[in-house]
């Protein structure tokens, strides 16, 4: 079963929210984040990145709806990552299995919500609810 921040438990189909960012290298420079273990997978949606204290976009490429927030899931071990001691799951690979972008933190956070509700029902239509 896996563990988050305090006694709480994501369990199979369940969601954890953990304090820090999930992803992006540049994550400290993020005004804005959310990140929710929902059973193996980790939601990750970081936005207002501002390394030099200019809003930058996040991404490589030209988004139609702004590209100042985005959300990202990835698959997880099932094991506490070793390097933060926040309550993070270890992140089997870097590669997103999802991922949307918006340009404002109420599309962000509806977002954000709009994908740990889908990673917890696909969890639960494979039986792992």
């Amino acid at each position: 079963m896996l563990k988050g921040a305090g006694s709480e438990s994501a369990g199979a189909a369940g969601r954890v929210e953990i304090g820090c960012a999930g992803h992006f290298i540049g994550a400290a420079s993020c005004r804005w984040h959310r990140h929710t273990q929902v059973g193996a997978v980790r939601v990750s949606t970081v936005g207002q990145y501002m390394p030099f204290g200019e809003l930058q976009p996040i991404g490589y490429s030209p988004r139609p709806h702004g590209s100042d927030f985005e959300t990202m899931v990835f698959r997880t071990t099932g094991k506490p990552a070793s390097d933060t001691g926040c309550g993070c799951v270890e992140v089997a690979s870097w590669t997103e299995i999802d991922c949307d972008r918006y340009a404002t933190a109420g599309d962000a956070h509806a977002g954000h919500e709009a994908m740990v509700a889908k990673y917890i029902a696909l969890a639960a239509a494979e039986g792992k609810a």
